[in-house]
């Protein structure tokens, strides 16, 4: 179960970064 948990929470994580920049810092 953590070994699933620990990597899906870092792709959300980067997802979420990647989300954020987009929006914040256009272009």
């Amino acid at each position: 179960m953590f070994k699933i948990l620990v990597p899906l929470i870092a792709v959300a994580a980067i997802a979420l970064f990647i989300v954020f920049k987009s929006v914040f810092l256009p272009g």
